[in-house]
């Protein structure tokens, strides 16, 4: 987008790639059913991190893990994850909202309620495998493994 261009897309992605599609119209899908507006997405690798939201960005950004994109279910349940996280942080609780609530069980309900529990689970043992993976492929060899491979045995 140009500096002087004034208009603004509902969502920004990065880059493009094959797999930004999809992720566009799963944003696309879940924005109107969550209500969040506008929102930026980018798609970066991390060794750690499936994913997260900067709010102080405007739009807000959903950051995602490069390496969880290729599983369909994955990538859904981040984005209605951070969308979640950037509806409650950016609009005030309604009149007639809960105040009892705390921030994780209004999250937990809206996430639930989308998504059920099982399913959740599920998906949260996919992200941990693949970044498991991920870090295994990665890994730089310590010290004491050199030290190791270089032991011969009699």
């Amino acid at each position: 987008m140009r500096p002087g261009n004034r208009f603004v897309p509902f969502i920004t992605l990065s880059y493009t790639r094959p797999y930004m599609d999809k992720v566009q119209r799963i944003v696309e899908k879940y924005k109107i059913y969550i209500g969040v507006r506008d929102v930026k997405v980018v798609a970066r690798p991390y060794k750690t991190r499936d994913a997260f939201t900067n709010l102080t960005s405007s739009p807000p950004t959903i950051y995602i893990n490069e390496y969880l994109i290729d599983n369909e279910e994955v990538v859904e349940y981040l984005i209605i994850r951070e969308l979640i996280h950037i509806k409650l942080h950016q609009y005030p609780p309604t009149r007639y909202s809960m105040p009892t609530l705390s921030y994780t069980q209004k999250f937990e309900s809206n996430l639930y309620f989308l998504i059920p529990k099982e399913k959740v689970e599920k998906i949260r043992e996919k992200i941990w495998q693949k970044l498991f993976e991920v870090n295994k492929k990665h890994r730089q060899p310590s010290a004491k493994d050199a030290v190791a491979t270089r032991r011969v045995i009699f």
